[in-house]
């Protein structure tokens, strides 16, 4: 585990703290992400990942113009899907644990979730016939039955609650509950401000205290 400074995240440190001094969900998710973002960016530059250099052309930066101005071309940029990842990849097994036997996990486990209508519409099942949990993924559904979404595998769960688990379903559903949490981020975020899975209080009211869980493990002096 990789513990952060303030000296390293600066930004998480003071996102923290301002989200210390708020209750409402919306704010503290919001501070909280770019607390994570700060995070997950550092390890990433610090695990020797980030191989982002100057395209070239005989020796020279390749070049674009922006109206007037010439801006040099690079090459090899992360996705944040890759920085998340590598974040992960930092996860110890008691965070999983924790995360996993949450009571907001079990929200997310039980939880249809909805669509932006006139009245929301709830998604039980999709067209393969499974029954939908977690949240929405409201970016990239295009189709009521083929919907995009961030699950919690029931079966995985079930054998956990079991003690049957394998640890292939440790990092299975913990691995979920990170995605999860980032379609949170990007429905609020990108998804619009109707009522459905992008602004639903209990959503984000559940997924607060997860993502709180993870900043502890990464920048535990942020709350001393």
């Amino acid at each position: 585990m990789r513990i952060l400074h303030k000296y390293e995240v600066p930004v998480a440190y003071a996102s923290i703290a301002f989200a210390k001094k708020y209750k409402r969900p919306f704010v503290k998710f919001g501070n909280y992400w770019t607390a994570f973002n700060n995070c997950y960016v550092t390890l990433y530059d610090i695990d020797g990942r980030n191989k982002t250099s100057l395209q070239k052309e005989s020796g020279k930066p390749k070049t674009e113009y922006n109206g007037s101005v010439k801006i040099a071309k690079v090459t090899g940029l992360p996705s944040e899907r890759d920085q998340i990842e590598n974040a992960f990849s930092h996860f110890p097994g008691e965070l999983k644990a924790d995360l996993i036997k949450s009571p907001h996990v079990q929200f997310f486990l039980e939880r249809t979730p909805k669509l932006q209508n006139r009245v929301p519409v709830p998604i039980k099942t999709d067209a393969f016939g499974q029954q939908l949990n977690g949240v929405l993924s409201l970016t990239r559904t295009v189709d009521v039955d083929y919907p995009v979404w961030s699950p919690v595998d029931r079966p995985a769960y079930e054998r956990i609650k079991a003690g049957k688990a394998s640890k292939e379903d440790v990092n299975l559903l913990a691995r979920q509950i990170l995605s999860l949490l980032y379609t949170v981020r990007n429905n609020l975020f990108h998804g619009g401000k109707r009522f459905d899975d992008a602004t639903d209080e209990q959503v984000v009211r559940n997924a607060v205290p997860l993502l709180e869980m993870i900043l502890r493990c990464f920048v535990p002096d942020a709350w001393t």
